[in-house]
């Protein structure tokens, strides 16, 4: 769908517009190198569709892809995790941690936030169990806000 913005402003019997049934130039000529409509940005979204990228070919299984990806980020020096005791930041800490062992590299840098004023959110209990079975040696606690 092309939106015209000159449309009210043609007089009646005018005819289609200049370029009727081609795409509408957005910002009136400017580049636009993502293809975004003029309601795309009008609304703050982006409304069609996009093609994801291709998975990479790989023969790799999935634990070694993300032992790849970890020691690509080892490698860059100072690596820290957002650490919260839940699955995901578990399961990343562990791998990132395995790597590190395994080749040499520092570990990395357990990052936790724990808000006191909050006991829903404590989950500690978890966070200490969790980092004592990994053999966390790295493991800064903050309390935002505080």
């Amino acid at each position: 769908m092309t939106l015209d913005l000159d449309a009210g402003r043609r007089s009646a019997g005018a005819g289609p517009p200049a370029g009727a049934g081609e795409v509408h130039r957005p910002w009136g000529g400017a580049p636009n190198p993502l293809g975004l409509t003029e309601l795309d940005v009008a609304t703050g979204m982006v409304l069609g569709a996009v093609e994801p990228d291709p998975w990479p070919e790989t023969a790799d299984d999935p634990l070694t892809a993300i032992e790849g990806v970890a020691r690509d980020l080892l490698g860059r020096g100072r690596c820290v995790v957002a650490f919260s005791g839940g699955r995901d930041s578990s399961a990343v800490l562990a791998v990132l941690l395995r790597v590190a062992r395994r080749e040499g590299f520092d570990e990395p840098l357990a990052m936790t936030a724990r808000f006191p004023g909050d006991p829903d959110s404590d989950e500690r209990g978890w966070q200490e169990h969790v980092a004592g079975q990994l053999g966390v040696r790295r493991w800064e606690i903050v309390d935002p806000g505080t």
